[in-house]
C-alpha cells in the first residue's frame, strides 16, 4: 500500500491489516515521527524510516531512540532484509 500523506497513512492503517510501516521522515501533511507517535498510541507496529537527511537532528533522535532508519537512496536488499528481520516471529531462525 502507498499513502501520499500522514493522514492517508492513518486511514489505511485503520482499514487494513498492515504489518509494518515504511515512512519517509518528511512527507506532506505531517512527518514520519508524527505518524509513528499517532500509530504507537493505539498499536505496536514495526516502523522503518527512510530519509535523505541522515545528519538531521530529528533523524539522529530517531536513531537514538532505537528506530530503524535507512538513508536514501534506499538499497532494496537492505530494506528487504530489515523488513524480513522485523516481521520474523520471535525465536524463528
Amino acid at each position: 500500500m502507498v499513502a501520499h500523506s500522514g493522514a492517508e497513512a492513518l486511514e489505511l492503517l485503520d482499514r487494513l491489516p498492515i504489518e509494518i510501516v515504511v515512512s519517509d521522515v518528511r512527507m506532506p501533511g505531517g512527518t514520519g515521527p508524527e505518524l509513528h507517535r499517532a500509530v504507537s498510541a493505539s498499536r505496536r507496529l514495526p516502523f522503518v524510516f527512510v530519509t535523505g537527511a541522515a545528519g538531521d537532528v530529528e533523524v539522529r533522535a530517531l536513531q537514538a531512540s532505537g528506530c530503524h532508519v535507512l538513508p536514501k537512496a534506499v538499497d532494496p536488499r537492505a530494506l528487504a532484509g530489515l523488513v524480513g528481520e522485523l516481521l520474523r516471529p520471535a525465536g524463528a531462525p
